[in-house]
């Protein structure tokens, strides 16, 4: 009785320990491609601030503006090539700060990134405690169980409940 238990402790041990080891396996992946996110955030933070500096919303909205007075007024020629050089003259620029741009949206998809990393690493961290607790009961239970077993003593109670009778405490001494 008590060495089928023991084996039945021992790979429920085994079971979460094979659990653990990979929660463990995805939490370092996790925080491995926290690393890197971050360090891709750190380098591309000082272009995004050029970006905010840079009034770029400006000069895509004059832009548009530009282009629809283009397509929707009736200009002379003179007045027509007038507008298409302030467009090309706009557009010069922007190609400058696109990669600036680039940089900016990058950065609040990283942000969003690492934020649902740390979300699940801590998830993954709360998996990991909850099964370390379990294993160390389990073994608690199976050193209790070896210990009666080499003094003679049968423990037919694993747990208590919360309504215990005094039959299901019972310890029986073997008589040798």
């Amino acid at each position: 009785m008590t060495d089928e238990r023991v084996a039945q402790l021992d790979a429920e041990i085994t079971q979460l320990t094979e659990q653990k080891k990979e929660l463990i396996e995805r939490v370092t992946k996790a925080m491995k491609e926290l690393k890197y996110k971050t360090i891709e955030l750190n380098a591309l933070r000082p272009m995004a601030e050029k970006a905010k500096k840079m009034e770029l919303d400006r000069l895509i909205r004059k832009l548009k503006s530009l282009e629809f007075k283009v397509a929707t007024s009736a200009l002379t020629p003179k007045a027509e090539k007038k507008y298409l050089d302030r467009i090309l003259k706009i557009e010069k620029q922007l190609k400058k700060v696109r990669p600036y741009l680039r940089a900016e949206k990058r950065v609040k998809i990283l942000e969003e990134d690492i934020e649902k990393l740390q979300a699940e690493i801590k998830e993954l961290d709360e998996k990991l405690k909850e099964i370390r607790k379990n294993i160390r009961e389990l073994i608690k239970k199976k050193r209790m169980i070896e210990k009666g077993a080499k003094k003679g003593i049968e423990l037919f109670a694993d747990e208590p409940d919360h309504m215990v009778s005094l039959e299901d405490v019972v310890v029986i001494e073997k008589e040798d």
